[in-house]
């Protein structure tokens, strides 16, 4: 991180540095007129080359600067850059795990309502898997970094056009999985008020429910096909958000590639 004391003392150097170059060009300016005025033609080219010559050097300077000022947001980008996508990464793939619990659990609840007997030893996945029916978890992306470059146009800090495309991708693709997210979770919803409609849960206690506090008729909801398919219905589109989520993992792992390129160009230690 840079100092801002450090930061305020460089600005105000660079600020006294630009009036004694404006004083020095003032008094070149004073003696080429007077030498004009002379004739001195010598000490006139002399004089021309100092003026053009002090002009470049201190477009170079200030050229430089910008481009000095330039890297090091670029490095405090990439590490920020670094941070939301492992973030990102590490809770996609909770998500996951998440979900692929719950859609084993629903399997069993197919099953159970195929043989229309509960096992004892099928008991708690079958309560669970009514209990957390359609609970589906969108794919995350931790964009704050992102939306910042992008409001401010920081974009450009970033040297290498192949992770400014892969992240210009990697938010495409996010547009695209939200336009019809939506419309996706409000499908799962519909299926598992159905379900709800032929159970209760008393007393639910955080995200598991115990098969004595379930609250069904077992031969009705078994010959309720509809119940059956809405069952069916819900554990269909939690693999459809698993799909997602693991394509928005594949796209995050792309872009956390790239950055993990540029630590070395950028002289910044791997973060642990």
């Amino acid at each position: 991180m840079v100092d801002s004391a450090a930061g305020n003392d460089h600005e105000a150097d660079i600020e006294n540095t630009g009036d004694r170059r404006a004083l020095e060009r003032v008094m070149l300016f004073s003696r080429l007129s007077e030498n004009i005025r002379k004739q001195d033609w010598f000490t006139v080219c002399l004089e021309i080359f100092a003026v053009v010559f002090g002009v470049l050097l201190a477009l170079q300077v200030n050229n430089w600067n910008e481009w000095r000022v330039e890297r090091i947001e670029e490095r405090k980008y990439i590490l920020r850059l670094h941070a939301d996508i492992d973030q990102s990464i590490n809770t996609s793939r909770a998500a996951i795990a998440f979900m692929e619990n719950h859609a084993a659990r629903a399997t069993v609840v197919l099953r159970s309502l195929d043989a229309c007997s509960i096992e004892t030893d099928d008991q708690l996945d079958f309560a669970n898997g009514l209990f957390q029916l359609g609970k589906i978890v969108p794919p995350y992306l931790a964009d704050g970094t992102l939306q910042e470059m992008l409001s401010t146009g920081k974009m450009t800090v970033i040297q290498s056009l192949k992770l400014r495309e892969e992240i210009n991708n990697l938010l495409s693709q996010r547009r695209y999985v939200l336009s019809f997210y939506n419309s996706l979770m409000d499908r799962v919803t519909s299926h598992q008020v159905y379900v709800d409609t032929g159970v209760r849960y008393f007393q639910p206690e955080g995200q598991e429910i115990r098969f004595e506090n379930l609250r069904f008729d077992l031969e009705t909801i078994c010959q309720d096909r509809r119940f059956y398919n809405s069952v069916s219905a819900s554990q269909s589109l939690t693999f459809d958000a698993i799909y997602w989520n693991r394509m928005n993992i594949n796209a995050l792992e792309s872009a956390a590639e790239l950055i993990s390129s540029e630590f070395e160009r950028l002289g910044i230690e791997s973060p642990q």
